[in-house]
């Protein structure tokens, strides 16, 4: 998977052995890669380039600042496949254009983050229509 920064000529890369890359397209190199845990499987690009969240293997989101390649945070922990717990397993991350707020699909629902605190903002059901306003 691939994202475009708002950079202009760099683009960020997902790759299966780990970890996600920020490439320079104009120079043709690897500026930073961005380390997980395992693959990096979706990306979305937060606060205008600043930030990088992507979804891994192990269904965790992890945030990392662009300009050092540094993990900021983690929103969902990944899952411990040793423990038989139930965990929502993230399958895609979407950033919202105009901040620092990302929004996360799970088999259960969404959930809306902000990215730089790693504080939930908002649950979005499953089925939304079971939770409509009377």
């Amino acid at each position: 998977v691939a994202k475009a920064l708002p950079m202009g000529h760099k683009v960020v890369i997902g790759r299966a052995k780990g970890r996600a890359i920020v490439w320079d397209t104009k120079g043709c190199y690897s500026e930073n890669e961005l380390s997980a845990s395992e693959g990096v499987r979706d990306v979305a690009v937060v606060a205008g380039g600043d930030y990088v969240a992507g979804v891994d293997d192990s269904c965790g989101i992890s945030v990392w600042r662009v300009a050092n390649g540094m993990k900021w945070r983690t929103l969902v922990q990944p899952l411990h496949r040793s423990i038989a717990c139930y965990q929502p397993v993230v399958v895609q991350v979407e950033a919202f254009p105009s901040d620092d707020r990302v929004a996360t699909m799970t088999y259960d629902g969404v959930r809306i983050w902000n990215a730089t605190s790693g504080a939930v903002l908002h649950r979005l059901p499953k089925r939304p229509h079971e939770y409509a306003h009377r």
